[in-house]
């Protein structure tokens, strides 16, 4: 049970740092390593509520890979190390 609430807060701390720093400046750390800066089509920063739904949509990429591990008989430790390797 702790798990669970202690990987909630780490997602709600994750949300709060990209959404933060994409309002306000439009780039993270690594954005600025590579000059990168997210703005709107009018060359702002973007909103909080488009940054909250950009950071959401970045997390899809997990479900394919979660959904196939049944499948193929993995358990789901298994899929997150192929996921992450």
């Amino acid at each position: 049970m702790l798990h669970n609430w202690l990987m909630a807060w780490v997602g709600i701390v994750l949300a709060a740092y990209f959404v933060w720093f994409w309002c306000h400046g439009g780039q993270t750390l690594l954005m600025k390593t590579w000059r990168l800066k997210l703005v709107d089509a009018h060359g702002r920063p973007v909103k909080p509520l488009r940054a909250f739904a950009r950071y959401l949509l970045a997390w899809l990429w997990f479900l394919p890979p979660l959904a196939l591990h049944p499948i193929l008989g993995l358990a789901v430790p298994q899929t997150l190390l192929v996921l992450l390797a």
